[in-house]
C-alpha cells in the first residue's frame, strides 16, 4: 500500500505536537522542501504552527569560523581556512561537518 504510511505518521505528528504540552522544533534542510511537505501533504500542518523561523545559510566569514572551529588546531597550518570559507558556499554547518568527518573516514 504504497504512501499510506505517510498521512498517518503525519496524523500521528500533528496529534503528538498537539498534546505536548512543550516547546515543539520541527526542522526541515530547506525552506523549499518544507513548503512543499506543509502544502502538499497537510496544510492543517501549517494552521497549527505559531512561528516559522528560517534560518540563512552562513556567509563567508561564518564559514571561515566554523571551519576553524570544526577541524583540529593541528590542521590550522595546513589548510587554507579563507579558501575553505569560499569555496563551501551553499554550507549549512551539519554539511561542513560532514565534509570534515568525511575527510577524516578517508584519511
Amino acid at each position: 500500500q504504497g504512501g499510506s504510511a505517510e498521512p498517518k505518521l503525519l496524523e500521528l505528528l500533528l496529534h503528538e505536537t498537539a498534546r505536548y504540552p512543550g516547546v515543539v522544533l520541527l526542522c526541515c534542510s530547506s525552506y523549499d522542501k518544507y513548503d512543499a511537505v506543509v502544502h502538499a501533504l497537510a496544510p492543517t500542518l501549517l494552521a497549527a504552527m505559531r512561528a516559522v523561523v528560517q534560518f540563512e545559510l552562513p556567509d563567508e566569514a561564518t564559514r571561515g569560523r566554523l571551519w576553524r572551529m570544526l577541524l583540529p588546531p593541528a590542521c590550522a597550518g595546513l589548510v587554507d581556512f579563507d579558501l575553505l570559507a569560499k569555496e563551501s558556499h551553499g554550507f549549512n554547518v551539519a554539511r561542513i561537518a560532514n565534509a570534515i568527518y568525511h575527510a577524516v573516514a578517508a584519511a
